[in-house]
């Protein structure tokens, strides 16, 4: 029912704000704040069990065919389970997607993740291959120079450099090659041209258009329902 729906979607959200809030040192320092958003913690997924049950009950054996309430099934037995344990609690937090499933641009989003994963895994492989060389690159270049710190003396801390310079972070360390090697300016543009506004642009280019034939068939569903 939409209003169940929405009650639930109310609830995961306020779970997943007193996750965050319980984070802070008025919570974490003082024993009695902490048990009240602990137990306001077991509340919360008491609900969302019996919402589950609720919904077993109701779909019986068949809730397993639908992905979607499969994953809200994993995530809420994998709190119970490990509701004790203090390391695995850190992850209760997850249970904040199930959000996903309640609200249907976000599965159609999630749907087209996946519906795209192979053409992504081709961009990935040309990304990563293109990292590679690169590291190879950089390392022969400038792993002889003298920085602040070991940038490029080894291939993988260039591949580390080269993942920080992918998301922009990469003028300081531009910089300090050219105030030895004058030319260092041209690799490292080189690298950010490719990875950055070619391959991302790649990625978005096709989640657009995943995105864009999942809209499509809903389309088409909807029209054929209106028409019958």
């Amino acid at each position: 029912h939409p209003r169940v729906q929405l009650v639930i979607i109310v609830l995961i959200i306020v779970n997943a704000t007193m996750m965050g809030v319980a984070t802070f040192d008025f919570v974490t320092e003082n024993p009695s704040v902490d048990a009240v958003f602990e137990n306001c913690d077991k509340i919360f997924l008491s609900i969302f069990t019996i919402e589950l049950g609720m919904q077993f009950v109701f779909r019986g054996y068949t809730l397993f065919t639908d992905g979607w309430l499969v994953f809200d099934f994993v995530i809420i037995v994998l709190s119970l389970t490990f509701q004790s344990l203090q390391i695995i609690r850190a992850f209760r937090i997850f249970r904040a997607l199930r959000i996903i499933t309640r609200i249907e641009t976000m599965r159609n989003l999630v749907t087209a993740l996946f519906d795209i994963m192979p053409r992504l895994g081709a961009i990935t492989a040309l990304l990563l291959l293109i990292f590679y060389i690169f590291a190879v690159l950089f390392t022969q270049l400038f792993g002889h120079l003298e920085l602040s710190d070991d940038y490029f003396s080894r291939l993988d801390y260039s591949l580390l450099t080269l993942f920080v310079m992918m998301t922009m972070e990469w003028a300081d360390v531009a910089r300090e090659c050219m105030a030895v090697v004058w030319w260092a300016w041209a690799p490292f543009v080189t690298f950010i041209m490719i990875t950055g506004f070619i391959v991302f642009n790649l990625i978005i280019a096709v989640v657009c258009d995943a995105v864009a034939v999942i809209e499509n068939k809903e389309d088409l569903v909807g029209g054929a329902q209106d028409f019958s």
